[in-house]
C-alpha cells in the first residue's frame, strides 16, 4: 500500500482467534449485531489513537483499556456496550449516521484527552487526498459504503475482495449501510477492517456504486484533524 498506518491495527482475541479490528457479529446484542458496525469502527478509532497516540488507558470512557494486546473479546465487548450506551445511540434498523458519530466521538476524543476533532464528510474532489493524508499522519479512516439512496429500499451493494495467497484480490462479500475502516490505500485499492477481517476495496467501483446507488453524503468518510496542542 502506497499509504499506510504507521502501527499494528487493533485486534480482538476470540479464543485462539485473533481479528483484524473488531466485529459486531461478535456483540452480544442483536440490535448491535445488525446494525452496530458504526459502534465498532468508532471503538477501533479510539483505540488506537489512544494506544499510539495518547497515554494507552483511556478513550472517555469509566472504562479503562486492558494492557493485553490483543484485547481479550469480553472486555472489548463491555468497551462496546460502554461506547454505544453513552456516546453513540443506534437508531434501531438503521445504526448512527454520520453526523451522529462524529459529535458522539468528539465528546469521547475531549474526554480522553486526545487532540483530535472529527468532522462527517468531505467534497468528493478531496475524497481520496483527505484519506490519504489522514494515513500519513496515522489515523484510521472511518469510510462509508452508504445505504441506497434515495431508493432505500433497493438492496444494490458494493463488492469487497480478500487477497489470496498469491497476492491475488478475489470476490468477497457485498454490503452496504456499513461503515468500515481503511488501514491502508494505493492508486487502485483501499485496505480495510470489517467484521474482524481484513478486505479489499477497488475505489473506482467504490465511486460507481456511490454515483449509481447511494449519495455522496452518506457515502463518506469521517475526516479527523489534529488540534495544535495548547
Amino acid at each position: 500500500m502506497r499509504e499506510s498506518l504507521h502501527n499494528p491495527y487493533i485486534s480482538v482475541a476470540d479464543g485462539g482467534a485473533l481479528s483484524y479490528g473488531g466485529s459486531q457479529m461478535l456483540l452480544p446484542g442483536k440490535a448491535e449485531r445488525a446494525v452496530g458496525c458504526g459502534v465498532i469502527a468508532g471503538l477501533d478509532l479510539l483505540l488506537y489513537l489512544s494506544r499510539w497516540h495518547g497515554d494507552g488507558r483511556g478513550i472517555g470512557l469509566k472504562l479503562p483499556v486492558p494492557a493485553e494486546r490483543p484485547i481479550p473479546l469480553e472486555h472489548y465487548n463491555a468497551l462496546a456496550q460502554a461506547l454505544r450506551r453513552a456516546y453513540l445511540p443506534l437508531i434501531p434498523g438503521h445504526g448512527i449516521n454520520g453526523l451522529m458519530l462524529a459529535l458522539g466521538l468528539n465528546a469521547c476524543l475531549r474526554r480522553a484527552k486526545l487532540p483530535y476533532t472529527a468532522f462527517w464528510g468531505v467534497p468528493y474532489v478531496r475524497l481520496w487526498d483527505e484519506m490519504a493524508e489522514m494515513l500519513r499522519q496515522d489515523i484510521p479512516v472511518i469510510f462509508s459504503i452508504g445505504p441506497n439512496f434515495p431508493l432505500f429500499w433497493q438492496h444494490q451493494k458494493l463488492r469487497l475482495y480478500r487477497q489470496g495467497p498469491d497476492g491475488a484480490y478475489l470476490p468477497g462479500p457485498m454490503t452496504h449501510a456499513h461503515y468500515v475502516t481503511v488501514t491502508g490505500m494505493d492508486d487502485e485499492w483501499l485496505r480495510i477492517a470489517s467484521w474482524g477481517r481484513q478486505y479489499f476495496i477497488r475505489r473506482e467501483e467504490y465511486l460507481a456504486y456511490v454515483k449509481e446507488h447511494s449519495a455522496r453524503l452518506v457515502s463518506n468518510i469521517l475526516l479527523i484533524k489534529k488540534r495544535p496542542l495548547r
